[in-house]
């Protein structure tokens, strides 16, 4: 973190889901979920300045797939805390500056994190002083995965996203992303489930059991992300992108959130290296990570 006292600079963490559990409906129409959360080691870059003499808040990124205006949840994200705390915030603007590595609509929590990376800066910027609890508060208003990106780690992620509750660290493995350069909507993975009893479901009991002994082995033998069966069938590669990665040594492979993208986890850096050139070769988009314990 690089900060003085007008601007701040931030990493926003990539998450993975190691699991996904979709439980059923709230009755404003959210899933209920339950997520085993983890953060790896890819991240955007998240510059913001306080600009004064203004109330004008700017956002600026070289991803054409990034909107700069207040459709962006670091922008949301900005103007809430901006309307929370008006005495401390008045006179001052912000220009927030994005710098992306995370894929967009990738299911890796890209925009959350960068979210999460605003309220933190705006936090230090004007001696806001809130507890990770109350930033967290803040978070969910604008979405769901935002409390987890201001916490990081290994997570037990609950209701809509906002109940957290933390986990033993995953162990120090190597995790191959797999991006397939296709883009595949949140809402319409969510809004193609007819009936949650089809979906798989992973054991999360046994889940955290086996993350207390570090036996990934296991781990993989019982996790699920209940959201592959609507993902598989509107892009097909997918599924084929998980099964390959087995193929190639990973010791368990799942999508992440809605997809499109899939991890693989291994043990060797060898390993992971070869099935990255494998996907490279195939055009697909390759990350290199390790486990993040927080952020």
């Amino acid at each position: 973190m690089a900060h003085n006292k007008n601007s701040i600079s931030l990493k926003s963490y990539a998450k993975i889901n190691l699991s996904l559990d979709v439980l059923g409906r709230t009755p404003d129409g959210y899933h209920r979920l339950c997520m085993i959360m983890q953060t790896v080691s890819l991240c955007d870059s998240v510059f913001v300045k306080k600009i004064p003499d203004s109330d004008e808040i700017r956002i600026s990124c070289a991803n054409r797939f990034v909107p700069s205006n207040d459709k962006n949840t670091a922008y949301k994200a900005a103007k809430l805390l901006f309307d929370e705390f008006p005495d401390e915030t008045r006179g001052f603007g912000l220009n927030i500056r994005i710098r992306k590595r995370i894929p967009v609509a990738a299911g890796l929590a890209g925009g959350s994190g960068n979210a999460a990376a605003v309220i933190k800066a705006v936090n230090s910027l004007f001696g806001l002083s809130l507890s990770k609890k109350k930033m967290c508060d803040i978070g969910v208003k604008v979405g769901a995965d935002i409390p987890y990106c201001i916490m990081g780690g290994t997570m037990l992620s609950e209701g809509i996203g906002e109940i957290l509750s933390p986990l033993p660290a995953f162990p120090k493995t190597n995790i191959l992303l797999v991006n397939p350069k296709l883009p595949l909507s949140t809402g319409a993975v969510f809004s193609s489930i007819k009936n949650i009893s089809d979906l798989p479901h992973p054991d999360t009991k046994k889940l955290i059991v086996y993350l207390k002994e570090k036996n990934i082995k296991d781990f993989f033998r019982h996790t699920a992300n209940s959201l592959e069966v609507p993902a598989f069938a509107k892009l097909p590669v997918i599924a084929e992108i998980k099964n390959a990665l087995i193929e190639l040594g990973a010791h368990g492979a799942l999508m992440s959130g809605s997809g499109p993208t899939v991890f693989g986890v291994f043990t060797e850096y060898g390993e992971a290296l070869n099935a990255s050139k494998y996907f490279m070769d195939k055009g697909f988009k390759t990350f290199l990570t390790l486990p993040v314990d927080h952020n």
